[in-house]
């Protein structure tokens, strides 16, 4: 893309041929004989040559450029002399319309003379001019430039034969014709007609009536967002924004657009900076799990470890549809076997294992049981909501999923090495659902410390869990009060929403199963 900056107080007007011809002379240049150039990646020379594709200006530049007169009763460059204009004494303006004579003879539009100017639609649209005859209207215009004085024109629509006629290919463009744009060309005709049944004459400018061209500039040109002025335009309406003082407006859009490239580089520079005097949130980089304290590595116990293991693998979401078609494929083929040979079709984890005694995972910090005792403050309490299958009293086959809240304590923390990613789990004892959890009158939750239960389902997803904390009951010593706990993690890695945080969409819900107490 080539930009023509032209200096001075006003525009050029029909004397921007002067400010063109070394432009032209140029491109002649490239067209007949290239200019030799170096190619830095073969390291070769080569002949370059060049054409103007088109040309970017609006609708006042394209009138300069096309040296067409763009105002008055046949202001359309396309249309010439067969325009369809309307001038309305009371605005003082020339108004485009006759949309409909762009219509087939048989469109149901041309007979309702009542939306549009009272008669029925007879006139067809003549077909665009073509690049031989606009060249055939401006060839013998001989107008002298510049403004030293001034020299009658011939009484015509065409003011000068522009400088682009110059080139030797300019006469012999071609038009490509897409069938698919005509589809589109029929849809804006049709837009326009319906505009012209409820819209004020006055509406209809020459900016709405170029709309009907837009579809054969595309077949000549490509995708106007390439060659049009509406990007610069909308650029422009920016840089006028930046104008306080009307004397000086120039020197206030370039002091507004150099303070915004500052600010907007100060922006970026201190968003890679590491802030002085501002607390920084001890989880920041560790919503998604690290360990913190007493980190060894362990070997644990065949059995424990594919009890960690399948549990892993029952609550990883990409393992949880081919882990339900195992089920199903196991079940017809061995009606007699259940579903726990799904847990011998996976490789076990790598020893051994990562051992933790403090991991910060959402925003909590939580503690081992054992780490607890050394500490000041209590890290080792968990809730975690599941939902458990409970079958009916008498009734070993009828069963139903609930949704319950558990609640326990951590044992041991571990993280499971499967090569690619590492899993982080907690070893618990769980409070007896059934025995050791009630709520009592005031709507608080109790544990009772002694009571223990789901010896079966010690693991738990690091990520699954929230925090809770137990108060010892001043009415019943046996029993603890359980408390919710309390994170901060808005602005941390990036969160703006809590709510939208906690939802564990890749983590689906445990599943404790168990049957009730007879």
């Amino acid at each position: 893309m080539l930009t023509l900056l032209i200096p001075g107080p006003k525009e050029a007007g029909n004397n921007i041929d002067v400010y063109l011809q070394p432009l032209i002379d140029d491109l002649k240049l490239l067209w007949d004989q290239g200019e030799k150039m170096y190619d830095a990646y073969s390291q070769t020379y080569f002949n370059l040559r060049a054409m103007i594709f088109c040309t970017i200006s609006d609708f006042p530049g394209y009138g300069n450029l096309s040296v067409y007169t763009i105002k008055g009763a046949k202001a359309c460059p396309i249309y010439e002399d067969a325009t369809i204009d309307l001038h309305l004494k009371n605005c003082k303006k020339n108004v485009y319309m006759g949309h409909p004579t762009f219509l087939p003879l048989t469109h149901p539009y041309r007979k309702r003379k009542n939306d549009f100017d009272g008669t029925i639609e007879t006139r067809v649209a003549r077909f665009p001019l073509t690049e031989k005859e606009v060249f055939e209207r401006v060839k013998d215009i001989d107008v002298v430039l510049g403004k030293l004085y001034k020299k009658p024109t011939p009484n015509s629509i065409w003011k000068k034969r522009s400088v682009f006629w110059d080139l030797p290919y300019w006469e012999h463009f071609k038009v490509i014709d897409p069938l698919t744009l005509d589809k589109l060309q029929a849809d804006i005709i049709v837009t326009l007609c319906e505009f012209e049944m409820y819209f004020l004459h006055s509406f209809f400018g020459i900016m709405v009536h170029l709309v009907t061209h837009l579809v054969r500039e595309i077949k000549i040109c490509g995708p106007l967002y390439v060659r049009q002025m509406y990007p610069f335009e909308r650029f422009l309406c920016i840089l006028k924004a930046y104008v306080r003082n009307r004397r000086h407006p120039e020197a206030n859009i370039v002091g507004g657009y150099s303070v915004e490239e500052t600010i907007e580089f100060c922006t970026d520079y201190l968003a890679s900076t590491d802030p002085i005097g501002i607390l920084r949130s001890r989880h920041e980089g560790r919503l998604d799990g690290q360990g913190t304290v007493g980190h060894k590595m362990i070997t644990s116990g065949a059995e424990m470890l594919d009890r960690a293991h399948l549990f892993v693998l029952q609550h990883m979401t990409e393992v949880n549809p081919y882990l339900q078609e195992h089920i199903l494929e196991i079940g017809r083929k061995n009606p007699s076997k259940g579903a726990k040979w799904i847990e011998w079709l996976a490789y076990g984890p790598n020893m051994p294992l990562s051992s933790f005694q403090g991991y910060d995972v959402n925003g909590y910090s939580f503690y081992t049981q054992h780490q607890d005792n050394k500490s000041t403050v209590q890290n080792s309490g968990i809730s975690v909501e599941a939902f458990s299958t409970e079958f009916e009293r008498g009734n070993s086959i009828a069963s139903r999923d609930v949704k319950k809240s558990y609640y326990g304590v951590i044992e041991e923390i571990w993280e499971i090495d499967y090569k690619d990613f590492k899993v982080a789990l907690f070893k618990c004892k769980w409070f007896d659902i059934h025995h050791g959890v009630r709520v009592d009158k005031s709507g608080f939750t109790l544990v009772d410390f002694n009571r223990f239960g789901h010896e079966d389902d010690p693991f738990i997803l690091a990520t699954q869990v929230k925090q809770v904390f137990y108060i010892r009951d001043p009415a019943d010593v046996r029993w603890s009060i359980v408390l919710q706990g309390k994170r901060r993690i808005i602005g941390v890695d990036n969160v703006e929403d809590e709510e939208e945080y906690n939802q564990f969409d890749e983590n689906p819900l445990s599943r404790l199963a168990y049957k009730p107490h007879l």
